[in-house]
């Protein structure tokens, strides 16, 4: 999975966001005052950079300045979607709804998360395993055995030939390959940027599509927030690309807001774009028929929430297997190709 310092600092940015907005959401239902509540939980909590935010907002709230000026003053804590979606609400008279809503969000796409890091951790750590052995036996096995066979002047078969060549050159080949290809990875994430890479992301085999349903739910869970407090469509879309986890999908939702801005109905402009499922078209299309997208939205945030989950449990309990049949099978190559010589020659002693 993409674990780039951008995405860290999103990751950083998403858990103080989701504090704050925690605690916004306890002094709302507390009936106190926003401007003291918030400077009295600033006192309670332990993060030197939410405190400071905290008491930003208060002092700004208490000095007359409108709530949605506030909040764009601390843009660099609270995100753009936060933001929105705390000034909707405050017109509405729900902040503490919306709040709750988007907190809840944030734990079901951190949950989702969780599951697939955990399916890719093991068999990760298996193949790093598998890796070293090989390096042992190339390095240090195969030398001996070569050192050895030479000795004896034996004639070697093909597959000992095989194996002392990877011993001496293949594993440093594959090595070399890999070591080109991460090179070329964090070259293409500079110059490209995360939009591009995480697109690149989705298109790799086994993680890409549990890495594009993710993203899905995640963005779609924002769209139903966002559109259950008031947020009109365009700005629900706009505020949603600016807060999607995958930024491809993120510039795709820049680009139905601007459609939807113009007129054109949401569901024939999901259909234009690549980054997003065909399925999710005619869900799409049933919202805006029963004017419900928010419903529509739920919905397809659950569909592709169990979707991740169901891909991200195959990969759990199908790649390790086949890591270790393939580490088996290396195994008994290699100790096949470095005794036969030795079973010829006993046998020709014999």
């Amino acid at each position: 999975m993409d674990i780039s310092g951008d995405d860290a600092r999103t990751e950083r940015g998403e858990r103080a966001a989701g504090d704050l907005a925690a605690q916004v959401a306890r002094v709302v239902a507390a009936g106190v005052p926003l401007a003291e509540g918030l400077r009295a939980t600033a006192d309670e909590v332990d993060q030197p950079r939410l405190q400071t935010a905290l008491r930003a907002l208060a002092e700004q709230l208490e000095g007359g300045t409108p709530l949605e000026e506030a909040l764009a003053n601390l843009g660099a804590v609270l995100p753009r979607h936060m933001s929105g979606l705390i000034v909707a609400a405050a017109r509405t008279g729900a902040m503490g709804d919306a709040l709750m809503d988007m907190i809840e969000l944030q734990q079901s796409s951190r949950e989702v998360r969780r599951v697939i890091a955990d399916a890719f951790w093991y068999p990760l750590v298996v193949l790093v395993l598998a890796l070293g052995m090989l390096l042992f036996f190339g390095a240090f096995v195969t030398r001996s055995f070569r050192v050895m066979f030479a000795d004896f002047g034996l004639q070697l078969p093909l597959v000992t030939e095989l194996v002392l060549w990877w011993g001496d050159r293949g594993i440093w080949l594959v090595l070399v390959i890999l070591a080109v290809a991460v090179v070329l990875f964090i070259v293409y994430r500079a110059v490209a940027g995360r939009a591009s890479w995480q697109r690149l992301v989705g298109t790799m085999p086994v993680l890409g599509p549990v890495w594009q349903a993710s993203g899905i739910a995640q963005w779609m869970g924002l769209l139903r927030v966002l559109l259950t407090h008031g947020v009109t469509l365009p700005d629900a879309l706009r505020l949603a690309g600016h807060g999607a986890h995958n930024a491809a999908i993120g510039q795709t939702s820049l680009r139905l807001a601007d459609g939807v801005a113009r007129g054109r109905p949401l569901s024939q402009m999901v259909l234009s774009q690549p980054a997003l499922p065909a399925t999710l078209v005619p869900l799409v299309q049933w919202g805006e028929q029963a004017e419900s997208l928010r419903d529509a939205c739920e919905l397809g945030q659950e569909m592709f929430e169990e979707r991740a989950r169901a891909r991200a449990g195959m990969i759990q309990a199908v790649l390790p297997p086949l890591l270790f049949i393939c580490v088996g099978c290396m195994v008994i190559f290699i100790v096949v190709g470095l005794f036969l010589p030795l079973i010829n020659l006993i046998s020709k002693l014999s």
